[in-house]
């Protein structure tokens, strides 16, 4: 703490514990960085118009080809001189063609047009179709007049306790803040002049940062403010900017959304936007920036601007592991919603669908239902891997996570329905998934280009593959059935909605007949999964669900009571099971004739904690996670589930890393100590030196331990030789733990069980 001090002698230390110096860092103004971007610009053949005002994008074929402006009032008088020269429209390859007359419309005809009008980009989205979810928050900072003791070389300093900034501006002092709880503008829309304008001072919300910044910097209390700026900025729903192709229009890309990361970031922006341009598809992963994680349910105006208060905050807040947005909520939800609530959910959300994280139970510390017998405790042994008594967390009121990086409150609730899956059976609404079906006579023919596997399988059979791009790289990973010759239905994971529709058409050829719908919103899903699933449905169903009838990796249309539901026997639990994805109007209906007859059965809910610590037991790999699309299948281990004798997108890369090995491996780790938690992102050692990362984790409670998936690298190569050979441990706050590695699934590696 005494170096923060000397870096910052008008900082007030006697209360830090700790400080981080990054000696690197800079500050740059924006007046002067754009600047030097346009002056580069300038002297490469580009051109750069002031004072402009876009009044449309122009289209033509679904694509972009220019836009529709005029020049601001102020400006119009001096539009002729742009074409002085040639008077008439100039052509340059690669570059916009501009045809000017002073006081009118205009347009530039251009082969990409890139949308990044900062708090306008949201309105000009919607004037052709593209959902830009953004929306201007009053971000307020103030300038102290002169201070002895501040000089402009102070470096910027942040207080995320305090959840504010500061620096040297010339002999002053800037103070900046990002509450936790910010304030909208509310506006309807951003007035068109409001470029160089500001919004009133806002002392009284302002209070807090201030008390706080005096009480960091002592010399606030008795100086004077010079200055009090009202900067309205555009926030997105998850506090990342939003760039790339537009999913709705073809070479039409965004760039906006960046608030406070705007000049840090612009420059990595600019060239993995300029590289999207000219390879057709990004040139690596950008998922959390993409503007295809959002869809149309995240444009709507008041959700943006409920949900903006909470956002501007988290530049300051910790990154609790499963920390779930609390504002914005109940957007989307499943038929099953008002039930689960009632049975104790406690609701998390992807992709604006609300989905049940865990469940509380009533009773505390009582035996769970499922099993009628009290959970172990720490000295029952490690194979139960608890650690100390588990309480179940009540219901009594809604139930809520208390979040922390060790064993979160709902870890006895979870690992009750993880041993339900694991013993009896447990029942999961996953309505979320992405569903699509593909139909027309050339779908096989687009597939069979898309996917790594072979999907040209029996009317029925359902297929796990993957969808790759030219460097080898999961674009998707998904699972299909097919119901007719020229006709498929595709499941995937929920966040990917937007991005495999997208991915999937912008493939489809313009001679090749084929039609892909969404219909995520037209069917549920109710997951029954554990030993005692057969016995459960036989009892709802006259379908014959012996393995000869109906065998592992098949699908086809069966009565659930009065229901009808297409019934798939596949699982991402690993366990036997079937998903019964029925009509949304029919899943209630499902669920209540399941729930009743599974009451002797052990059935109970399950949320996805659940389904996450049991697919990792599994090895199941999850897509934005352990597959990316800088990630192979050879490194993921997934090359069972690639067709090596046909053509498909990324075959001739994924040749290639056949032939020459791969540098990284997926492999999965349980720590041999049985009380840490494993959440993702933990640091991996092999014999003491670090070489990757985990990608996620929770704990394996049939394992006895924290389990987690995560690549190991090395430049001279990973085979398995070296992922057995090797010391491994993991990084858990700052204590090396050390951890089993192994590279096929340490549950159930023979598959008996989803097979039985």
């Amino acid at each position: 703490p005494e170096s923060a001090g000397q870096k910052w002698p008008l900082l007030r230390i006697d209360d830090v514990l700790g400080a981080a110096w990054l000696p690197h860092d800079g500050k740059a103004t924006p007046k002067e960085v754009a600047g030097a971007l346009a002056k580069g610009a300038r002297s490469r053949g580009g051109k750069v118009l002031e004072n402009v005002r876009v009044l449309d994008v122009l289209r033509r074929d679904g694509r972009a080809v220019g836009v529709r402006a005029r020049f601001n009032d102020s400006t119009a008088a001096d539009a002729s001189r742009l074409d002085s020269t040639t008077g008439a429209k100039r052509e340059m390859r690669n570059q916009a063609q501009s045809l000017v007359t002073p006081a009118a419309t205009f347009e530039i005809r251009t082969e990409y047009v890139v949308l990044a009008g900062g708090m306008w980009t949201r309105e000009l989205g919607l004037g052709c179709g593209v959902t830009i979810p953004l929306y201007p928050v009053e971000h307020h900072y103030i300038v102290t007049e002169p201070i002895d003791g501040a000089f402009d070389e102070l470096p910027v300093g942040r207080d995320p306790d305090l959840c504010i900034y500061f620096r040297g501006e010339s002999n002053a002092v800037m103070l900046g803040a990002f509450q936790a709880l910010s304030k909208p503008w509310m506006v309807e829309r951003v007035p068109d002049d409001f470029s160089f304008r500001l919004l009133d001072p806002d002392w009284e919300k302002f209070a807090e940062p201030l008390k706080n910044g005096k009480w960091r910097i002592p010399a606030l209390e008795t100086c004077k403010f010079a200055k009090f700026v009202n900067g309205p900025e555009s926030f997105t729903p998850d506090n990342n900017f939003i760039m790339g192709e537009a999913p709705e229009v073809r070479n039409l890309f965004v760039a906006a959304g960046f608030n406070s990361v705007g000049i840090a970031s612009a420059g990595g922006a600019g060239k993995y936007l300029a590289e999207w341009m000219l390879e057709g598809q990004p040139t690596m992963d950008l998922w959390s920036v993409d503007i295809r994680r959002f869809g149309p349910w995240a444009n709507n105006r008041a959700f943006l601007r409920e949900r903006v208060t909470e956002v501007l905050g988290l530049h300051y807040q910790m990154a609790w592991p499963n920390r779930e947005f609390e504002t914005g909520r109940g957007l989307r939800k499943t038929p099953l919603h008002d039930r689960l609530s009632a049975r104790g959910a406690c609701f998390g959300v992807k992709n604006g669908w609300e989905r049940p994280n865990w469940f509380a139970r009533q009773n505390d510390h009582a035996p769970h239902p499922a099993f009628g017998r009290p959970l172990p405790s720490s000295d029952e042994g490690r194979g139960q891997g608890e650690g100390s008594r588990l309480e179940i967390s009540s219901h009594a009121e809604k139930p809520v996570t208390e979040y922390s990086f060790g064993r979160q409150n709902w870890f006895a609730n979870h690992a009750a329905e993880h041993r339900a899956a694991r013993e009896k059976v447990a029942i999961f609404d996953q309505t979320g998934f992405s569903k699509f079906t593909f139909k027309g006579r050339d779908a096989i023919n687009v597939l069979q280009r898309l996917c790594g596997n072979d999907v040209d399988v029996a009317i029925g059979q359902a297929v796990y593959t993957g969808l790759f791009n030219e460097r080898g790289g999961f674009e998707s990973d998904l699972t299909l059935v097919r119901l007719a010759r020229d006709e498929f239905y595709i499941v995937s994971g929920t966040a990917q909605a937007v991005r495999d529709f997208d991915w999937i058409t912008r493939n489809i050829r313009r001679d090749e007949h084929a039609d892909l719908v969404d219909v995520t919103g037209s069917f549920g899903v109710l997951g029954v999964m554990g030993p005692n699933s057969r016995a459960l449905l036989s009892r709802v169903t006259d379908a014959d669900l012996s393995n000869g009838a109906f065998p592992f990796g098949t699908a086809r249309q069966i009565n659930i009571g009065s229901a009808t539901a297409r019934a798939a026997r596949i699982t991402y639990v690993g366990e036997l099971g079937w998903e019964l994805h029925a009509p949304m109007e029919q899943l209630a209906l499902v669920y209540d004739t399941v729930m009743e007859a599974g009451k002797d059965l052990g059935a109970v809910d399950a949320g996805h904690y659940a389904i996450n610590s049991l697919r990792l037991e599994k090895g199941y790999r999850a897509w934005g996670a352990e597959l990316s699309p800088d990630d192979t299948p050879l490194e993921a281990g997934l090359a069972f589930a690639i067709d090596w004798t046909k053509r498909f997108i990324g075959c001739e890369a994924l040749l290639k890393q056949q032939e020459t090995g791969v540098k990284r491996r997926l492999a999965i780790f349980i720590l041999k100590d049985p009380e840490p938690m494993l959440w993702g992102g933990e640091l991996i050692y092999r014999d003491g030196k670090p070489v990757g990362y985990t990608t996620s984790g929770a704990y394996g409670h049939t394992l006895g331990g924290a389990i987690a998936m995560g690549y190991v690298n090395n430049p001279a190569g990973v085979n398995a030789d070296f992922i057995k050979s090797g010391r491994f441990e993991i990084n858990v706050n700052g204590t090396h733990y050390p951890a089993t590695p192994f590279l096929h699934a340490p549950y159930d590696p023979a598959r008996k069980r989803i097979q039985a």
